[in-house]
């Protein structure tokens, strides 16, 4: 696909943002612009597909496939979570959590096929939903001593699903995510605030995690035993946005920092890999030719999308 440009609307910096691929093959981008709404884009022509006013003031968004082929858009914000159809822009009914900040949401299915939400509270709980009804699964999960800044949904090998939340207190916790107990011990290691986590499947069938803090450590650990992998990567600026990839050196970690920078790194070695790129937000998503497509947001700037080379 060619480098598309995707311009801002109105002062400031782009929000969160994210790529995906339609169930006809169509990669799209979804945004939080500057000027309050939220928007999607066919990649390929750089066409503004829907645009919706963002009422939640989202800080996370995240694509939830439900079982029917239907794609939902799902942001967590100030005022909770609101969720859109992700090809039309069709608001579903109602916000689940009003009135409460979620500063992280993430998706994934149960072993029944249903697709599950997952909230990062600010009231130190993580919040759990059936993604299509909304209706809560379980009562919300406590454990974090401060508020929860990050959610991650993990399917593991046998089937089961598991929950990764990080929070202000350092720490990383893993739930099941259906009946909401505790999975082993907490992950500690961190001393800063755990903004970003990550998840993803290597070769030899080990579910890598990969947890950033605000003060710029990033660290990895096995998902199931919880043993930490490899040293802690030091960058130097807190991460707020993850993306994973797959490439042909194996699966790497696009992570925006502070500073303005994406750092590119080998999640097997910690090694970083060539030099950073300039942005404030990052997706990617893998196209059906098998190419990495990234998406990068400029400080106050546009949205660039382009194969990664």
């Amino acid at each position: 696909m060619r480098r598309v440009i995707i311009p801002k609307t109105g002062p400031g910096t782009p929000g969160p943002l994210l790529l995906t691929r339609s169930p006809r093959g169509r990669m799209l981008l979804m945004a939080r612009q500057p000027d309050g709404t939220i928007g999607c884009w066919d990649v390929a022509s750089g066409e503004e597909l829907w645009r919706v006013t963002d009422d939640s003031i989202s800080f996370s968004l995240t694509v939830v496939r439900l079982p029917q082929g239907r794609t939902l858009l799902a942001s967590g914000g100030e005022d909770g979570v609101c969720r859109w159809d992700a090809l039309t822009g069709e608001p579903l009914p109602g916000n689940l959590c009003p009135d409460r900040t979620i500063w992280s949401v993430a998706s994934g299915t149960v072993h029944d096929g249903r697709s599950i939400l997952v909230g990062a509270g600010h009231d130190h709980l993580v919040y759990r939903w059936d993604a299509m009804t909304g209706e809560p699964l379980g009562t919300p999960l406590s454990g974090h001593g401060f508020c929860v800044k990050s959610v991650e949904v993990i399917t593991l090998p046998d089937g089961s699903t598991m929950i990764a939340s990080g929070g202000e207190d350092a720490a990383v916790r893993r739930w099941e995510a259906i009946s909401g107990a505790p999975f082993g011990a907490p992950l500690n290691g961190h001393e800063g605030q755990v903004l970003s986590l990550a998840s993803v499947t290597l070769a030899d069938g080990r579910i890598l995690l990969a947890s950033a803090d605000s003060d710029g450590v990033i660290r990895r650990w096995d998902a199931i035993t919880g043993e930490p992998i490899g040293r802690p990567i030091h960058t130097g600026a807190w991460a707020f946005q993850f993306a994973v990839i797959i490439a042909a050196e194996g699966p790497c970690l696009l992570a925006a920092g502070g500073d303005r920078l994406i750092r590119r790194i080998d999640l097997l070695t910690g090694a970083l890999i060539g030099d950073p790129i300039p942005g404030v937000g990052v997706a990617a998503a893998r196209a059906l030719d098998g190419s990495t497509m990234i998406a990068t947001s400029a400080y106050c700037g546009d949205i660039t999308v382009q194969p990664l080379h």
